[in-house]
């Protein structure tokens, strides 16, 4: 026997509402096991069933003696309650309670159904509102490249030592993203704009493909336009003055040190290659080289000659050993070094490799 309910919440229950309606298809013996299971009156068994039949269509229904004549021989134990002898009377009741039942209890399920499918809206747009202050930070360690997609589904490859910070869910007016080092973003196109802030500049997107060079402990920032269009806007800039835009084919230069920030039409593979596991320089300064190589080896250089910073080469690298790229560059220049190895320290850890260089 299941525990005794209200008789207005038995008439909310779908399963008791379906036990009504398809009562007269039972056997006795299903018959008796669901009024006792609903420990049910006879004058509760015939309101329910006047009731819900109403709310079902159904006209038939029970005569006082016919309820009276079933409990006896389903041999149900209950009280007996007599109804008013009036045939008029309980007619008009029945109709008045299959109008009532069909006017009212829909009205009643509704409003339980609106209520509830509110209560349920608005605890997905409280549970959402938190997402939005939850930060997610993925880190492309030394050495590693990682990528990461974004609630948007824009896509982000993070070279070695970066790290990009974004909501776990973007909001409805914002989709903004921090990044520090190395990424390249391809971001999907949208109603709201998409800003990428660094050290520097932010950069506002409106779907499109660049990349982004801005780690903490070099003083210039650069951004490489592959395709859609880019505004680059300085920090405290003026309203009057109006953001950088950018056009597919141009890299824009940032220096942290005197602020400006200019462009150039450029070879934007140069500045996007790495995500194919490639490094391409065209005349580029030995420093400015060995800035990339300590990131992708975990290695420290050392320069004992201050002209060897200044060397330039022309040269593509492809996950080549360091010490391959070191014979290489000191084969195209007057450049000699000296490898250490990583040595195994007192907490069982290794230090880094050292790279010695000298005319």
């Amino acid at each position: 026997m299941r525990e005794k309910k209200d008789f207005e919440e038995l008439l909310v229950d779908e399963e008791f509402q379906n036990g009504i309606i398809r009562f007269d298809s039972y056997n006795s013996h299903a018959k008796k096991e669901f009024i006792e299971c609903y420990s049910l009156t006879n004058e509760e068994f015939g309101k329910a069933r006047v009731i819900i039949s109403g709310l079902s269509l159904k006209e038939k229904s029970f005569s006082d003696d016919e309820l009276e004549y079933l409990f006896q021989n389903l041999n149900v134990t209950t009280h007996k309650v007599n109804f008013l002898s009036n045939n008029r009377f309980n007619n008009a009741l029945g109709w008045f309670s299959r109008v009532a039942a069909i006017l009212i209890i829909p009205l009643f399920l509704s409003t339980v159904w609106f209520y509830l499918r509110k209560t349920e809206l608005q605890s997905k747009a409280d549970e959402l509102s938190l997402l939005a202050d939850v930060t997610n930070t993925v880190f492309a360690p030394i050495g590693g490249q990682t990528t990461a997609v974004l609630p948007d589904g824009s896509e982000v490859w993070l070279n070695s030592d970066s790290r990009i910070t974004y909501p776990a869910i973007f909001r409805d007016n914002e989709r903004d993203v921090e990044i520090s080092g190395e990424a390249y973003f391809k971001v999907k196109k949208g109603k709201t704009k998409f800003v990428v802030k660094t050290t520097g500049p932010s950069i506002v997107v409106h779907g499109t493909e660049f990349n982004v060079h801005a780690y903490q402990n070099e003083k210039m920032i650069s951004v490489a336009l592959v395709e859609g269009k880019i505004s680059l806007k300085k920090e405290g800039q003026g309203q009057g003055k109006k953001p950088m835009m950018m056009t597919p084919g141009e890299i824009a230069f940032f220096d942290k040190d005197n602020g400006t920030l200019e462009k150039k039409k450029g070879d934007v593979y140069i500045y996007t290659c790495w995500k194919d596991g490639k490094y391409v320089f065209r005349g580029t300064a030995l420093s400015d080289i060995l800035k990339i190589l300590e990131r992708k080896y975990d290695v420290e250089f050392e320069i004992l000659d201050s002209d060897v910073g200044h060397f330039k080469y022309e040269a593509t690298f492809t996950n080549e050993p360091i010490t391959q790229i070191l014979e290489l560059l000191s084969f195209s220049s007057p450049l000699h070094y000296q490898y250490i190895k990583p040595i195994k320290k007192q907490d069982g850890n290794y230090s880094k490799a050292k790279v010695k260089l000298w005319k």
